[in-house]
């Protein structure tokens, strides 16, 4: 556990320090989204995201502009049958825009996943079963996403995305936990 959180620290670190090293665009400084954030589509949840351009490649005015951009997001889903799951990742993101129309995004990171389990109960020393408070395990997880978004003409500032994560988690019983999350919703321009 403390590997984990150590590995964390120092990914939070690295993407702290390359963001504010950012070559900025005057117009486009960053982001910050709201998605429908489904584990396997059914089991629904929402996320946040902020996106910090890295660096922005454009050969000329009006062509396809290709950028790198750090990514951390927090998210969660609600699994009716059996659990609530919390998401906390960081991604670098490649992006493929043509401008006015549409762009392709893939990134891939590292992130923490932790579960809530709902009916828990243990037994105490007079035999006595006790709920658990805040049951659930840990994980480390790594990412990849593959998305795309679109403009909007009447207003430049806010687009529409469609993504697919694939998180693996580790450990999950000396395995992997596989999951594949559905992200849909609009991204806002900071100004």
């Amino acid at each position: 556990m403390f590997d984990m959180l150590r590995f964390l620290t120092i990914i939070m670190l690295l993407s702290g320090s390359l963001s504010m090293s950012a070559q900025e665009s005057p117009s486009y400084r960053g982001s910050w989204s709201v998605a429908y954030y489904g584990n396997i589509i059914w089991n629904p949840g929402l996320r946040f995201s902020l996106d910090k351009p890295v660096q922005i490649r454009q050969s000329a005015p009006g062509k396809i502009v290709r950028s790198w951009h750090i990514n951390a997001s927090l998210g969660g889903y609600w699994d009716p049958l059996s659990h609530i799951g919390l998401v906390n990742d960081y991604q670098l993101h490649y992006r493929i825009m043509a401008p006015q129309f549409m762009s392709i995004r893939g990134g891939f990171g590292a992130g923490y996943f932790r579960t809530f389990l709902p009916n828990v109960y243990e037994f105490n020393e007079q035999g006595v079963a006790e709920k658990v408070p805040f049951a659930g395990r840990n994980y480390l997880t790594f990412s990849m996403m593959l998305g795309i978004e679109s403009f909007n003409k009447k207003h430049p500032n806010r687009t529409w995305f469609l993504n697919i994560d694939s998180n693996i988690a580790f450990p999950s019983n000396g395995f992997f936990y596989p999951l594949i999350f559905l992200e849909m919703g609009y991204r806002f321009s900071f100004k």
